[in-house]
């Protein structure tokens, strides 16, 4: 539950023009054809390189007949070209580690289709194999009539996958916005229709219209060698020339928007959608060039925002609290400007909610902003700037990657964070309550649009609309009073605890502390993300924690944090805790009760005061309740409405059918729940359980055991002595199958199979399950994507105990047609065979597997999220760092016969549980 804060990024996104300076540390050039190539080095992750070729044509540049080619271009890239034969590409970067998915992908916007590498571990190599790929993708695929024909069942498998309600709705309120425009057919997974009937002339004539120099930056971010890599990227890419029919990018025929000037409204009505009702204003725009002006634009949109956000929240009932409040002013596809508010509420509810919209809106308009609250939000942007000015933080190349291609394809470009200073104290004088106003009445002109997305169908919805928002204006509105912010009642807890005993393990250099209240904490100092750190608490018996009571997880994983604490309700933190970036998520392991999250490193205290006191002064509150029981009644539809959904949310219950604390509960016993049955649990566990606290990051060790020490250890606690943890995980009965229900589309079918296991917390055996998955992962994917295209991502997955009594288990999961359940179903049942039988395993397909995970466990002790892990087991497993490099001797080590047998031992018939989500009438 993110507190608002991180304010600064919404305007660090952004630079150059005459006026600004581009960040020094980027390396920009462009060659004589037109392409341009953006180099930047850095050392978050170590030895990693992330590329992206960048290409400024989607799915807006396709006209009616053409939905969704430019969808299976770019599939088509990965099919074959002059250099790489067809099948080749994919392959090659898996042996030089890369996985096809997580580290080699591709996708296709409006505006843009963009390729991506991400190499873990870098070398010249694999970074001159990187630009190879990439040069062969500009103008030498093959595009032959064989590798088309194998690619559109594909695409069209993803077309079938993406249908839903949502996408439904979505194109709906396009049509609605932008009514006489393409811009609500345009979607860039585009028309099955289209794509099946796809020929090579035509994806020829779109890859030489688009796939140009001109159109293609190359942005590069890592370990990289500026010099070098310019060289190469000169000697590679020079050559490309455009081909005669290439379309300029100021000739781009991107439709025109048309802006009704009369009050509209429409709605769109499923059983499976929340209620949601958005009022907007749609206005012709033209972006300014990167500049000043420019930056002011969009510093004065974000406040506007801000404001109103903060205000429509202030104004819901506290029941209605942490449901979803949106306020969004943004440039749509570049000429125009979408100003909108929305409200999600139970279905009876909207129309008090388009009330609430109008009147917000409305009183802002007459009456501006107040000083304070103007202030306030400023000074939210001025701390967070000047926090990076103190103290830069490490960003992920990948992070930095991702930002270049965002901020090329919005005109912008990147400042160094002394420049975001100077700038905002240059513009802040102008953002005053008078300018706001001022811009907010500018920005809200013409006549406003109503869109309501309602679970229940409503007879004549635009003239009910029109009616309740005209009625709505005639109301007297009241000045608008801002609130006082009430200090943080949780500040002291007590005698700092004191520590009784402190050591250190020189392999890893992790620190374990013990206070007298019986209160562990463990830290690992890195320097992996400069001013950041992670902490993880777990409290309990090390268990499931609560009572074997249907829905009583379900309750406390929904609802418990949206209980506020007993002197502050949940919109009250909102409130408090504005701007310093504090969270709280908690949930349920079978540890206990455990939250993960990430903070600045100079707000630790704060942080682990806000867990302190949610421990110790939990609100359950009686709002948090009624939200919980009215989503409950609101949901009972929308919860089962995607197959792969409904799969992972019941996932646990499946593994565990005798243990009712894992099942999501049935509506009629949810609603019997109450945060009573909740609290002596966590009252006892916090009382008299194991309290672990884990902090990993850019630390100083004794600033973080002082903020311990006054928070969590100066709590009063009886814990019990540490006992053992119970072998509590059994077998479900195998072999077997399960049958789901979902209410999503009607062909949509959920094939899974899992095979549990007790064995995977042996070293020996998790390394052979995580082999095995990515065999898998290979095999399922040429099997029912390549060859079939019956599936557009089926994958493997798994989970390696942790502890000796935990389940592990390795699985199967396709989203599929109905119409191939059965061929599917035959086709992994032979895989699986021929496994078992070692068919299938070649020294191909071996390192095709292997060097993946081999290059994912080498680089993993260079991240936070790692040593977390470590640092988190260390009490009960010392070794734990020990056996990360035993796993991954075994996987350098292991060969065909391993994965043979692993298969048999696995992979068998009887001890397979099979599950089956299909569409049908929803049994509670």
């Amino acid at each position: 539950m993110p507190f608002f804060g991180a304010c600064y990024i919404i305007i660090s996104l952004h630079t150059v023009a005459n006026e600004l300076t581009p960040d020094p540390r980027i390396h920009q050039g462009r060659l004589a054809n037109g392409l341009t190539y953006q180099l930047m080095v850095n050392p978050y992750p170590e030895k990693a390189i992330i590329m992206r070729m960048q290409i400024a044509g989607g799915s807006l540049v396709e006209s009616e007949q053409q939905q969704g080619l430019m969808h299976l271009l770019e599939h088509m890239a990965f099919k074959g070209s002059h250099s790489v034969p067809q099948g080749d590409m994919v392959a090659q970067l898996e042996k030089l580690g890369l996985s096809f998915g997580s580290d080699t992908n591709a996708i296709t916007e409006r505006h843009q289709t963009v390729y991506q590498l991400n190499i873990t571990e870098g070398s010249q190599d694999k970074l001159a194999t990187g630009l190879m790929l990439m040069r062969e993708i500009g103008d030498q695929l093959t595009l032959t009539p064989q590798a088309l024909a194998q690619e559109k069942p594909i695409v069209m498998a993803e077309i079938r996958e993406r249908q839903s309600k949502e996408q439904e709705s979505y194109q709906h309120q396009q049509a609605f916005l932008y009514p006489d425009s393409p811009l609500a057919s345009r979607l860039p997974i585009g028309l099955e229709s289209v794509v099946s009937q796809a020929t090579e002339e035509q994806l020829r004539r779109l890859y030489q219209q688009f796939y140009t120099p001109e159109r293609t930056t190359i942005i590069i971010v890592g370990d990289i060698d500026i010099a070098a890599t310019e060289r190469q990227i000169q000697q590679r890419f020079t050559s490309w020339q455009p081909h005669p029919q290439a379309i300029a990018v100021s000739e781009d025929p991107l439709p025109k928007l048309t802006v009704k000037k009369a009050l509209r409204a429409d709605g769109f009505f499923d059983p499976r959608l929340p209620t949601t009702v958005t009022l907007g204003i749609l206005q012709p725009h033209n972006a300014l060039a990167d500049g000043i002006a420019r930056r002011h634009q969009m510093l004065t949109d974000w406040l506007l925002s801000h404001l109103l956000y903060r205000r429509l929240t202030a104004h819901l009932p506290e029941e209605d609290m942490g449901r979803g409040v949106d306020v969004a002013l943004f440039e749509e596809f570049k000429h125009g400007l979408r100003f909108e508010l929305s409200l999600n509420s139970a279905p009876h509810q909207w129309r008090e909610n388009l009330e609430l919209l109008e009147q917000t809106m409305r009183q802002a308009l007459v009456g501006g902003f107040t000083e304070q609250e103007v202030n306030r939000a400023l000074d939210l942007i001025e701390q967070d700037i000047w926090h990076a000015v103190e103290q830069p933080l490490n960003v992920n190349s990948f992070g930095l990657a991702e930002q270049l291609v965002d901020y090329n394809a919005r005109g912008l470009y990147f400042l160094d964070v002394q420049q975001e200073w100077a700038l905002f104290q240059q513009l802040k004088p102008s953002l005053t309550p008078t300018t706001l106003h001022d811009a907010l009445k500018q920005r809200w002109q013409g006549a406003p649009w109503i869109y309501l997305t309602h679970s229940q169908p409503e007879e004549q919805v635009a003239k009910q609309l029109l009616s309740v928002y005209l009625q709505s204006q005639q109301q007297p509105i009241s000045t608008h009073q801002e609130q006082k912010v009430t200090p943080f009642a949780y500040a002291n807890f007590g005698e700092p605890g004191k520590v009784i005993s402190d050591q250190r393990d020189e392999n890893t250099g992790i620190r374990q502390l013990g206070f007298a209240n019986g209160v562990r904490l463990t830290l690992k100092p890195t320097q992996f993300e400069i001013g950041q750190a992670r902490v993880q608490l777990k409290v309990g018996f090390g268990d499931v924690a609560l009572s074997k009571i249907e829905g009583l997880a379900t309750l406390f994983q929904r609802s418990f944090v949206l209980g506020g604490l007993a002197q502050h309700s949940y919109t009250e933190l909102g409130q408090i805790l504005a701007g310093q970036g504090l969270t709280v998520g908690w949930s349920l392991s079978e540890q206990g009760f455990v939250d993960t999250v990430s903070v600045r490193s100079d707000r630790l205290r704060a942080q682990l005061g806000l867990h302190t006191a949610f421990l110790t002064a939990p609100g359950f509150r009686p709002e948090a309740l009624h939200q919980f029981r009215q989503q409950v009644r609101e949901h009972a539809i929308s919860r089962n409405a995607n197959a792969e959904t409904l799969f992972w949310e019941r996932f646990a219950e499946l593994l565990h059918p005798e243990d009712i604390r894992y099942a999501l509960g049935r509506d009629k016993e949810l609603l019997k729940r109450d945060f009573s049955e909740i609290a002596p649990v966590l009252t006892s566990a916090v009382d008299r359980g194991v309290l672990e606290v884990t902090i990993v990051g850019d630390i100083d060790e004794s600033q973080a055991i002082q903020a311990v020490a006054e928070t969590l250890g100066a709590v009063e606690r009886h814990p019990l002595p540490i006992t053992k943890r119970p072998v509590v995980a059994s077998l479900p009965e195998l072999p077997a199958s399960r049958q789901l229900v979902h209410q999503g589309a009607v062909d949509s079918t959920g094939l899974a199979w899992i095979w549990p296991n007790r064995d995977s917390y042996s070293v020996e055996q998790a390394a052979q399950i995580w082999l095995l998955e990515r065999v898998l992962q290979l095999l399922i994917t040429e099997e029912l994507r390549v060859q079939g295209g019956m599936s557009y991502s089926p994958y493997a997955f798994h989970f390696n105990a942790t502890e000796p009594s935990e389940l592990g288990h390795i699985g199967l999961f396709a989203r599929v047609d109905r119409q191939h359940v059965l061929s599917i179903e035959g086709k992994v049942d032979t895989l699986i065979e021929q496994l078992s039988s070692g068919q299938r395993i070649d020294a191909d397909l071996l390192a095709r597997a292997k060097q993946p995970l081999l290059q994912s466990i080498a680089n993993a002790d260079n991240s936070n999220s790692f040593w977390l892990e470590i640092a988190a087991m260390s009490h009960t497993q010392p070794k734990y760092y020990q056996r990360v490099q035993q796993i991954y001797d075994h996987i350098a080590a292991a060969d065909s016969q391993s994965v043979q047998a692993s298969a048999q031992r696995y992979l068998s018939k009887d001890k397979c549980l099979k599950v089956i989500t299909s569409f049908g009438e929803s049994v509670d």
